[in-house]
């Protein structure tokens, strides 16, 4: 699910980043488990960032590329996840994953209305009162994912599947702009600034994911060769609900195995939005997101070095990544990986580590094993 300029509103977009690379998380593969067989995997990763892709104009005044959150602000997350996909009839399987995750963002506090003339008590509480503070943290089941599988063509070395998956939230607190989810238009924020940038407005904008309904439908091919080499490409539409831009999301990936033991890969993904999806609230950006906190709000001015914008919940972005996967039985293999945003709109600069095992066997083996007890 930012910031190189807003100030609590990047937490938002930051937070729907990392719903985002949670997907990376899923075991989609043209590949399908043949009746009978499951793979159940467990991991973690971890997402850190201090950066933001922020493209759209902002008051006539545009600001573009990656730029550093203002307030020296950091966004960290960690996700424990657990999968399962199993084979429940030919060519045919469904997966589903449940995260856990933590996310926390940290920045400088700061003050952006200045002391009225009448304020008759001590200006230091005054100031005292009108701190206003976005650090957040936040921790819960996050989106659930749920995949349908169907694999028509199986002709070596090409596989084709088509894929149908639900992308589901747990109810966790939805996305808002700063000052909530009103005003939604930069004029109605502008007329009661006075009112708005007050520390009781602030909204805690750093949330589990995008909290809306997404089902995505693939097509997912593979390519696996002799000599150890194999090939992937993702074509996807995301049909989103609440209000929610619709996207379009690609995939590439290359590996090559080394021996029985190994297998390194690399690639790239990414996502666009294709439509707009509606307001969700009013954000701030900073003119010069390097500036400190004293530097904010000056000269009498609540705006100074801050520009309006408009919350939703659309972003687009670049992912590049590596990895390797290291086999430790005939059924058990270690996945070990690397991803950074290179590119987008709108959303954060996101590194990931990324750490999974899975384990393949048998589902008669499994009630089998359970009955001996």
């Amino acid at each position: 699910m930012e910031r190189g300029v807003r100030a609590g509103v990047m937490r938002a977009a930051l937070c729907v980043a990392a719903v985002c690379a949670a997907s990376t998380s899923a075991e989609a593969s043209p590949w399908v488990l043949r009746p009978g067989r499951i793979a159940v995997s467990g991991g973690v990763y971890y997402q850190y960032a201090n950066s933001e892709f922020f493209s759209e104009p902002a008051n006539g005044r545009g600001i573009t590329g990656e730029v550093p959150f203002s307030l020296r602000g950091q966004f960290h997350s960690g996700t424990m996840f657990a999968g399962i996909r199993a084979g429940v009839a030919p060519r045919f399987e469904f997966e589903l994953n449940v995260p856990f995750r933590v996310v926390s963002y940290t920045a400088d506090p700061v003050i952006l209305l200045p002391r009225p003339m009448d304020f008759m008590g001590l200006e230091a509480d005054y100031y005292r009162r009108n701190i206003i503070n976005l650090s957040r943290a936040t921790a819960g089941v996050a989106d659930i994912n749920l995949a349908l599988r169907y694999q028509f063509v199986s002709l070596s070395p090409l596989a084709l599947a088509a894929e149908l998956r639900f992308k589901m939230p747990t109810g966790y607190a939805r996305p808002e702009g700063t000052f909530g989810d009103r005003p939604t238009s930069t004029a109605d924020f502008l007329a009661r600034a006075g009112e708005l940038v007050r520390p009781q407005n602030i909204r805690d904008d750093v949330t589990l994911g995008d909290a809306q309904l997404d089902v995505s439908a693939s097509l997912l091919m593979g390519l696996a060769f002799r000599t150890g080499t194999f090939v992937r490409l993702d074509a996807t539409f995301v049909a989103r609900t609440e209000g929610a831009g619709q996207q379009v999301q690609g995939a590439f990936r290359v590996g090559q195995s080394i021996g029985k033991l190994f297998v390194f890969y690399g690639g790239v993904s990414g996502q666009y939005s294709v439509t707009q999806g509606r307001v969700i609230g009013i954000s701030v950006a900073a003119v010069d997101p390097t500036l400190p906190a004293d530097q904010y709000g000056r000269d009498n001015d609540p705006t100074f070095n801050l520009l309006l914008r408009e919350v939703r919940l659309d972003r687009d972005l670049l992912d590049v990544s590596g990895g390797l996967i290291a086999r430790v039985s005939p059924s058990t293999e270690i996945n070990l990986s690397f991803a950074r945003t290179v590119a987008g709109r709108n959303v954060s600069a996101t590194n990931t580590i990324f750490v999974s095992m899975t384990a393949n066997t048998d589902w008669g083996q499994v009630v089998g094993a359970a009955r001996g007890r």
